[in-house]
């Protein structure tokens, strides 16, 4: 970090850093299919501005799974992360026996980064759980490859449906 010039400047610098701001530090968002039943929830939480990090979780009911709703709500949330709020990088978690998060993840970019072990217990079972990441230029890479594979007839939104409502994937000819 430069060395601002004077101890008043380094004293407005940490002054500026440290004040709280109305910046959340959560998003948090239900899932609901057309018929207003809830799918899920997912988000972006443990949001640091500072050093541009936050963590994205994603639960889905049972019904609701293998569908594509989790990539589809993953890749808006990273569009959130990376195109709004300009966050550098993104970390999510999977218990080892959770195969499909694995794969959908990794088809979104996401890279194991460690292990910890013993980290989760899930009925009645002590299981490792994997710590992953994606930085923004490789959600930049992984995006397009995505967009291409996935139906662009179904679509999640965050917030109300409108023209001008960020989707996933989104409108032919509008990049987010």
């Amino acid at each position: 970090m430069p060395r601002p010039l004077g101890d008043d400047a380094d004293l407005a610098h940490w002054k500026r850093i440290l004040e709280p701001t109305e910046q959340p530090a959560n998003y948090w968002y239900r899932l609901t299919g057309e018929d207003g039943t809830l799918a899920g929830i997912a988000g972006l939480q443990e949001i640091d501005y500072v050093n541009g990090n936050a963590v994205l979780p994603v639960f889905l009911a049972e019904d609701a799974r293998r569908q594509g709703l989790g990539t589809r709500v993953s890749a808006l949330l990273l569009v959130l992360a990376f195109s709004y709020l300009r966050l550098t990088r993104v970390t999510s978690y999977f218990r080892e026996d959770n195969g499909s998060s694995r794969k959908m993840t990794e088809g979104l970019g996401f890279e194991v980064e460690g292990r910890l072990r013993a980290g989760s217990y899930f009925q009645g079972k002590r299981y490792d759980t994997f710590v992953i990441g994606i930085l923004e230029p490789e959600w930049s890479q992984a995006r397009i490859a995505l967009r291409e594979q996935l139906d662009s007839d179904v679509r999640v939104y965050l917030g109300q449906v409108s023209e001008r409502t960020p989707s996933w994937p989104p409108p032919a000819g509008r990049e987010m």
